[in-house]
């Protein structure tokens, strides 16, 4: 995978991103996770008998304000899209307290209207919100003093200098209105307890902007793994992208493996990792990895060429030889993705792709559902290739049964989810850490 097309495509996807439209509430629809770990059983119950009866108003008071605010500003901060919330709550008569606004999210997330991941953004924000209008700093001890004393003592340092340039930024906001605050707040880790002192004592803020940058600090938001912003910004841009115009019977709704969790005692799953460490841009890039391996496996003939001068021989691969060129070929793509600048830092599985797969909308859940049920290819005392060759078999090669349309024949999830699963079962059990490759004749 060239630079040039990675540069190419990162500024296609670019243009895309500045397209967006108006705000559109439907996304909000969980249609992605089987399983939600958001909430209790009681809880769910008790939120429903206290706030049923006023959770279709309150929704439509949310689409009102993401709306509104997309055309204004845009959905780019969180406490921005908070109170454009609570403002049109109270416009129309409806209690804002944060004890309501919480039983309001488990109706949404109980009847469907919204996933744990907004969820789970949306009561964050609200309870720091709620955190933030309490808040009190606690008073100056004699070693900060002694430190910020020190700091103010040589005032032409260059540091100091940088440090002012950043408090500016927070003039204008308070407990009462951040706007994004937040956002600048958890983009400058040179913002500390000291620093804040300094910046207070020196004029650099008021005492509004202080208490603001102590709460924000207090309540832990650079530690927040979804922001609500971030996470509303690449679900319009991602959710289902890549779905048909005419899904039929391949639109099953939501799926268990995105919602499962991604390791045994992890708390995140594998739909929240993917918001977490990922982008739009990333997140496509991903999901069109597989959609490449679709088109490879639906050719109608794919044959190895060998070139001497002039002369050239084609040698026609079989079938199974085409699914498993395009599956070296897929994990070659992966680990090129993953060398690329586009990904530093954040490195990729092929589970993240079938994520990112799942959330574009390429594949659905039908097409895990019916993999999993097929009991044959899960066996890990069984090479998996012998696996998959007698499955082939038996379905004569077409296997149309598992692909929506335009993809015909048996997709790469059967074929890498499968392989992954069972090597990583295999090796579990024996200690090894071989990659799963077993030899194969393809023609």
């Amino acid at each position: 995978m060239s630079a040039g097309w990675m540069v190419a495509r990162a500024l296609g996807l670019l243009f895309f991103v500045s397209q967006a439209k108006a705000f559109e509430i439907s996304k909000l629809k969980n249609t992605k996770e089987a399983v939600t770990h958001a909430f209790s059983k009681s809880r769910e119950a008790s939120a429903l008998a206290r706030g049923g009866k006023d959770a279709d108003a309150r929704f439509r008071a949310l689409g009102i304000s993401l709306n509104r605010l997309e055309g204004e500003k845009g959905l780019n901060c969180d406490f921005e899209i908070f109170d454009s919330f609570v403002s049109e709550l109270q416009k129309m008569q409806l209690p804002s307290d944060e004890e309501s606004l919480a039983d309001a999210f488990v109706v949404w997330r109980s009847r469907g209207w919204i996933d744990d991941l907004f969820y789970g953004a949306m009561l964050e924000v609200s309870q720091a919100r709620a955190r933030l209008m309490q808040f009190q700093s606690v008073r100056v001890r004699r070693r900060e003093q002694a430190a910020v004393d020190q700091l103010r003592s040589v005032p032409d340092d260059p540091s100091q200098r940088a440090l002012k340039s950043i408090y500016l930024g927070f003039q204008g906001s308070s407990p009462s209105a951040p706007g994004c605050a937040k956002e600048r707040f958890v983009r400058f880790p040179e913002i500390s307890r000291i620093s804040n002192l300094l910046a207070y004592q020196s004029g650099w803020i008021q005492s509004d902007q202080f208490e603001l940058l102590e709460g924000l600090s207090s309540i832990g938001v650079n530690e927040w793994e979804i922001s609500l912003a971030s996470y509303l910004k690449v679900l319009t841009q991602v959710k289902d992208r890549s779905k048909g115009l005419d899904p039929g019977a391949s639109d099953s709704g939501p799926n268990e493996f995105s919602s499962s969790f991604r390791y045994r005692n992890s708390n995140s799953t594998y739909r929240q990792t993917l918001y977490s460490r990922f982008d739009a841009i990333q997140i496509i890039m991903m999901s069109d990895l597989l959609k490449k391996s679709f088109e490879r496996m639906d050719a109608t003939r794919a044959d190895l060429v060998f070139t001497r001068g002039d002369q050239s021989e084609v040698i026609p691969l079989s079938p199974m030889g085409q699914y498993y060129f395009a599956r070296k070929l897929l994990k070659k793509a992966i680990d090129d993705l993953n060398r690329s600048s586009l990904f530093a830092g954040s490195p990729f599985s092929y589970e993240d792709v079938v994520t990112a797969s799942l959330e574009t909308g390429l594949i659905q859940s039908n097409l895990i559902s019916e993999v999993l049920k097929i009991d044959d290819l899960w066996n890990p005392s069984v090479n998996s290739w012998s696996k998959l060759s007698r499955f082939l078999l038996r379905v004569s090669g077409n296997a149309n049964v598992f692909v929506p349309p335009p993809y015909h024949l048996i997709s790469a999830l059967a074929l890498i989810v499968v392989e992954v699963v069972v090597a990583q079962r295999a090796n579990q059990r024996s200690g090894s850490s071989g990659t799963g490759d077993s030899p194969y004749d393809p023609f």
